[in-house]
């Protein structure tokens, strides 16, 4: 076996313990001994952004993930890079950050490849405009597939944290990264998808955007699920054709 793509969790960012215990830090260990037994050569693994969660609560980060840029300048605010210390926020983030890690253990003693994906706001519908975070975080089906696809075939990685977000304006993830070891090219852009208007003091809102609440539990979708086997099927197919 060639590659594993490890999607599956308990994905509600306020799972309890005895939910992420056994799916999500449990069923990782299984999955990555799993494959070291089998002599997989590489394995994907489905981190999240909620790994690093807590910056969010830094500005600027604080006020764009409430759609409030007034006096951002997009050219000089930092983004949250693969080298930043973990800072989860929440037991689902811990439980993320406790995968990426194994993958380091699992790369550096057993020469496992391993790509872990910070994987940000993917939604069934593939409409970010029903969350004015998302204007922030979107990763749309497209860029999705084609993040997999990368990670499939990308030539000699070793251990990789890259962030899986589309190009948006106001990401406040950092995607030079993934570009260089994976050759990802993100096409979407949020801002395509947002309803100017302008209020008091000139700032513009997605009218249709809630104010930014609970999280809620998203999930790849069938839309998601079939670009990635037709992505999956691409690489198998550009595999067998290799000399």
């Amino acid at each position: 076996m060639d590659a594993v793509i490890h999607l599956a969790a308990d994905a509600g960012m306020h799972a309890p313990w005895d939910s992420v215990l056994p799916n999500n830090i449990v069923a990782t260990y299984n999955v990555f001994e799993a494959a070291r037994q089998a002599g997989v050569k590489r394995l994907v693994f489905a981190s999240s952004n909620h790994a690093v969660g807590m910056f969010e609560f830094d500005e600027p980060y604080v006020r764009i993930r409430q759609g409030n840029y007034r006096g951002l300048d997009l050219a000089t605010f930092p983004r949250v890079d693969h080298t930043v210390c973990i800072r989860p926020d929440g037991l689902y983030g811990v439980s993320k950050a406790f995968g990426e890690a194994l993958g380091a253990y699992y790369a550096d003693q057993f020469g496992l490849s391993v790509v872990c994906l910070r994987i940000g706001t993917v939604t069934r519908d593939d409409d970010p405009t029903r969350d004015v975070r998302q204007m922030a975080t979107r990763l749309n089906h497209r860029d999705l597939a084609h993040l997999v696809d990368c990670c499939l075939s990308a030539k000699g990685v070793r251990f990789e944290i890259v962030y899986g977000v589309s190009n948006s304006t106001w990401r406040f993830w950092d995607i030079t990264h993934a570009p260089r070891v994976l050759g990802y090219a993100p096409r979407d852009n949020a801002e395509t998808y947002r309803i100017r208007e302008t209020r008091d003091g000139g700032e513009e809102v997605t009218p249709n955007a809630r104010p930014r609440g609970e999280r809620r539990r998203a999930g790849w979708g069938a839309r998601g699920l079939l670009q990635l086997s037709a992505s999956l099927r691409g690489v198998r197919r550009r595999a067998s054709s290799s000399p």
